[in-house]
C-alpha cells in the first residue's frame, strides 16, 4: 500500500509467454491464495522452508524466491520478471496514455459506491492511471471474487498490448524510456530495447491470445479451506502444472496417475 516495491505480498501475478513458433501470447493469472511451499533466504547466505500464500513468496525473498516458487510448482522456466507497485502503476497507465477496456455496468457501479470516482465510466472506456489501478484491484463485486478480479488484470495488459499495434518501433521505444522509471526489472535496457525490436520485427502484437486462471475456475484442481486461520485454496500442483506445460509448450512431460 506504501507504495515501495520490496516491502509488500505480490497482490498481482501474471505469466505472459511468447510462443513465436505458434504465434500466440498466452497470459496466465495465478491465484494469491495458493498455499504452496516456498524456500526463503536469509541474510546470511542460509535458507529457511516455508508454507504460506504464493503472494508472501515476494515479501519474504523478493522476486527470485516468487520465480523459484512459480517455477517449482508448475514445472516451467521463466525468463524475468517485470514488477510495477500501487504508486507507479497508475503513472506507467497514464504515461501510455491510457487503457482502453470494456467495464461491465455493475463494476462501474460498485466503484462508484466505493470510491471517490462517483463517474467512473462503463462500456468501451480508457481508463486514466487511477481508475485503471481501482479495477484492477476490485473483486467484491462477483461472487467468483478473485477469478473476476483476474478476469479485469488481463483485461488491462491486453488493453495496452492493443494500444501498441499501431505504434511504430521508435513510438515503442519512447513509451519504454517513458515508463521504465516506474518498472523494477530483471531485463537490462538494452534486452528490453532488442525484444521491443523482436516484436515489432515479427509483429507479435498481432497474435493470437490466450488466457488462463491456475488454479482453474472448474475447482477440479484446487479446494477452499482454512490453514492456520488463513483461507486459502489448497491446489493440485501437479494437475496444474501439466495443464500450464501444455498451454505454454503444446505438450507436458507430466504422466498423472488416475
Amino acid at each position: 500500500e506504501t507504495g515501495a516495491a520490496d516491502s509488500g505480498r505480490s497482490d498481482i501475478m501474471m505469466l505472459v509467454s511468447i510462443n513465436k513458433k505458434l504465434e500466440k501470447i498466452t497470459m496466465v493469472s495465478f491465484l494469491r491464495d495458493s498455499w504452496t511451499y516456498m524456500r526463503v533466504p536469509r541474510k546470511d547466505g542460509t535458507s529457511y522452508d516455508y508454507y504460506f500464500k504464493m503472494n508472501a513468496a515476494y515479501s519474504l525473498g523478493g522476486p527470485a524466491t516468487l520465480l523459484q516458487t512459480i517455477e517449482n510448482n508448475y514445472k516451467i522456466e521463466i525468463d524475468e520478471f517485470l514488477a510495477v507497485d500501487f504508486n507507479s502503476f497508475p503513472k506507467l497507465i497514464d504515461a501510455l496514455g491510457g487503457v482502453e477496456v470494456d467495464v461491465q455496468d455493475y463494476e462501474a457501479n460498485y466503484i462508484r459506491r466505493t470510491s471517490s470516482q462517483k463517474d467512473f465510466p462503463y462500456g468501451t472506456a480508457t481508463l486514466n492511471g487511477k481508475q485503471a489501478l481501482i479495477y484492477s484491484r476490485i473483486r467484491k463485486c462477483d461472487a467468483d471474487s478473485d477469478i473476476s478480479r483476474t478476469r479485469r488484470q488481463r483485461s488491462v495488459i491486453k488493453g495496452l498490448i492493443d494500444s501498441a499495434k499501431s505504434a511504430t518501433k521508435g513510438q515503442l521505444l519512447n513509451a519504454f524510456k517513458q515508463v521504465s522509471g516506474y518498472i523494477r526489472t530483471g531485463y537490462t535496457q538494452t534486452e528490453v530495447f532488442a525484444l521491443i525490436a523482436q516484436a515489432f520485427a515479427n509483429d507479435w502484437m498481432q497474435y493470437e491470445m490466450e488466457e488462463l486462471v491456475l488454479p482453474s475456475e472448474d475447482y477440479v484442481d484446487r479446494a477452499s479451506t482454512k490453514i492456520n486461520g488463513q483461507s486459502c485454496w489448497v491446489v493440485d500442483y501437479a494437475l496444474c502444472a501439466q495443464k500450464l506445460q501444455t498451454a505454454l509448450y503444446g505438450e507436458s512431460n507430466i504422466v498423472l496417475s488416475d
